[in-house]
């Protein structure tokens, strides 16, 4: 049986996200107010896990989501546009935000350039799976679900200030996500590993000199990092 339903999105733009689910597939449709066109979203599922899918020109997208609970979305460059979420499912998504941000920029520029098809990230798996050829677009749905009351603003979070940048370690962390504010030479990222999801921080650092609280790596550019984790 499907399940249809309402997400209200809140942030530097308002609007709505309307879904409907059937057989562990999700159609969804996006309609923000007062904002260039959106590019991506990420679905929250109740379990854990998140699903991206790429948006159309009239900002529809579907995917293999089921049990949804909220709904991230972003613009061409990986900016947080707004969120929403439903009942007790907005704290873990607030959570979440910078991640996903992170993420959304590498997924869509990765798009870009090499033309392949989404991932997403089940909270079982480490790699995630492809997702399933484009279905059919939502064009309908009811309100029938309210919104988290607690997902307005966010004002906070300033997308500008950081670039989404390659994974410059992908042999020490090759599920990893990484973004460097702009005008500064710290990098930040996090990583999906077999020890758990761990937070990166990578400071440049000199040949021969041992990190303290740290271990010494070396970019795909032959630059020197201290690199520190910390699990999330």
């Amino acid at each position: 049986m499907a399940e249809t339903g309402t997400i209200s999105l809140r942030g530097s733009a308002s609007g709505m996200l309307r879904y409907e689910t059937n057989g562990g597939v999700t159609n969804a449709a996006v309609r923000l107010r007062g904002a260039e066109r959106p590019a991506a979203v990420f679905f929250a599922e109740r379990n854990g896990g998140v699903r991206f899918a790429k948006l159309d020109a009239e900002g529809n997208c579907s995917a293999p989501a089921a049990d949804i609970c909220g709904a991230a979305v972003f613009d061409g460059r990986g900016g947080l546009i707004c969120y929403g979420a439903l009942g007790s499912c907005g704290g873990m998504l607030r959570s979440r935000l910078s991640e996903l941000r992170i993420r959304a920029a590498a997924e869509l520029a990765k798009r870009d350039e090499n033309a392949v098809p989404p991932e997403s990230e089940p909270s079982s798996r480490v790699t995630g799976e492809i997702l399933s050829a484009a279905r059919r677009l939502f064009r309908g749905g009811s309100e029938s679900a309210p919104a988290d009351a607690a997902a307005e603003g966010e004002q906070g979070l300033s997308h500008e200030e950081y670039e989404a940048i390659p994974n410059p370690f992908p042999r020490a962390y090759p599920n990893s996500f990484w973004q460097r504010k702009r005008g500064e030479a710290i990098l930040t990222g996090t990583a999906i590993t077999p020890r758990g999801k761990l937070e990166l921080i990578a400071e440049p650092a000199v040949r021969g000199r041992r990190p303290i609280g740290g271990r010494y790596l070396t970019d795909t550019g032959g630059r020197g990092y201290r690199v520190r984790e910390k699990r999330i």
